[in-house]
């Protein structure tokens, strides 16, 4: 992996823009990084990132090796472009690893299965990302589906991306591992007005959050009309309650408690499944199926099946016939 070096990101970003992108980074690469782990069924870490200025140009020079460049678009929340950049052996690595290949060699191609195996992963990726950005600014935020390209940056006709050859770039460094299989860099690429845009809105959340004692309102001396405002409130507060025959405290408890009414969700649609057996198969076992192929499941035939209201678990049954159609009996309520 060569060593990239770039521009002093004091020049254009001040210390407190760069420590939260960087945070920012953290967070949604975070979240990136947990949605590989449950592709790939193996730990996968990153660490925390450095954050650097670069330019399309200079970064294709310090960068002459084949790679794999995710792009992705904000549709909705945020406005900008977002580019994932990693290496073609690492890449290839990774679609090894979700096609079955316990241990892949260290050095391979990415041919058309491949890619499309590293499109899905970045595709993971990229929407745990946006959930994850989403949680962060309180707001939906959409991004575009990821557009994934092999490419070698090394000739100068090779464009990162479209949007981002005239820009400014923050460089956004990330130590990837995945056991002990892989240890890799994952480059991230934001414009620095994007980059700066992000790093105000998280600010203002945080300032409008946790306002600070000096953005405190100054309290004034009371005036003699606040005063007796205040001496009246207390008195009111000070007074008994009125007293409740046991049959008026009956009505104001019903009235109190009556804060849903029934009728008003009586129509949400709620999908019910039922689960006979599970049965995890990599990409590559799925290739290979075809037409009448059976998969065998982990459940017996007597088991119980797993009812299923909108995902969740909720009660246990058996199947039965119903004229010529199936059931499902249920023979168990699970409790909370």
């Amino acid at each position: 992996m060569p060593e990239l070096t770039t521009s002093d990101c004091k020049d254009e970003l001040e210390p407190t823009e760069a420590d939260t992108v960087a945070e920012i980074g953290n967070i949604s690469l975070g979240a990136a990084a947990t949605a590989l782990s449950l592709l790939l069924d193996r730990k996968v870490t990153i660490t925390t990132p450095r954050v650097s200025l670069t330019t399309a140009r200079e970064f294709r020079t310090n960068f002459p090796v084949p790679c794999v460049v995710v792009s992705v678009h904000y549709l909705q929340g945020l406005s900008g472009d977002n580019v994932l950049i990693i290496t073609e052996n690492d890449a290839a690595l990774i679609a090894g690893l979700m096609m079955g290949d316990a241990t892949p060699p260290l050095a391979q191609k990415l041919d058309e299965i491949s890619l499309s195996a590293v499109a899905e992963a970045m595709n993971q990726m990229m929407g745990s990302t946006a959930t994850a950005m989403s949680d962060l600014f309180q707001r939906s935020i959409e991004i575009s589906p990821p557009e994934v390209a092999h490419k070698d940056l090394a000739g100068e006709e090779s464009k990162i991306n479209g949007h981002l050859e005239n820009e400014r770039l923050v460089q956004i460094s990330f130590s990837l591992h995945v056991e002990e299989l892989l240890d890799s860099e994952l480059i991230q690429l934001l414009p620095v007005d994007f980059a700066r845009q992000m790093s105000a809105e998280l600010m203002a959340l945080f300032s409008a959050a946790y306002p600070t004692a000096d953005a405190a309102p100054s309290r004034a001396e009371p005036t003699a009309e606040i005063a007796a405002a205040s001496e009246v409130r207390e008195q009111e507060i000070k007074s008994e309650p009125p007293a409740f025959s046991l049959q008026e405290k009956q009505v104001v408890t019903e009235v109190q408690g009556s804060v849903l009414h029934l009728d008003l969700i009586r129509d949400i649609s709620v999908r019910v499944a039922g689960i006979f057996g599970r049965r995890t198969l990599t990409i590559k076992e799925l290739l290979h199926l075809t037409g009448g192929a059976v998969v065998e499941l982990d459940g017996q035939v007597a088991d119980p099946v797993e009812i299923l209201a909108n995902g969740k678990l909720v009660a246990r049954g058996e199947v039965v016939l119903v004229g010529e159609n199936f059931g499902l009996k249920i023979t168990e309520i699970v409790r909370p």
